[in-house]
């Protein structure tokens, strides 16, 4: 899976970032994840490797922001374009 945060601003404007688990290595690496989402297609989308989690690494992002409001530090995060 991959963990993606979108910081809303108080104007309604927003930033979106995909989440690392750890600094990424080589940023031309990228790995493709798809999933079903209803459609004819599965949806695609290309990470880099270190923005690929199991359940299991993902559950410290998901509890540190929904105990105390706390997003990965910044150097985890790539912001994205949507």
């Amino acid at each position: 899976m991959t963990i993606e945060i979108r910081v809303t601003h108080e104007d309604d404007s927003y930033e979106q970032y995909a989440v690392a688990r750890q600094p990424v290595v080589d940023p031309e690496a990228w790995v493709t994840v798809s999933w079903d989402n209803g459609g004819p297609e599965p949806f695609t989308i290309q990470v880099h490797p270190e923005e690929v989690f199991t359940g299991e690494q993902a559950v410290p992002i998901f509890r540190a922001y929904i105990e105390n409001n706390l997003l990965p530090p910044a150097e985890l995060l790539r912001r994205i374009h949507i």
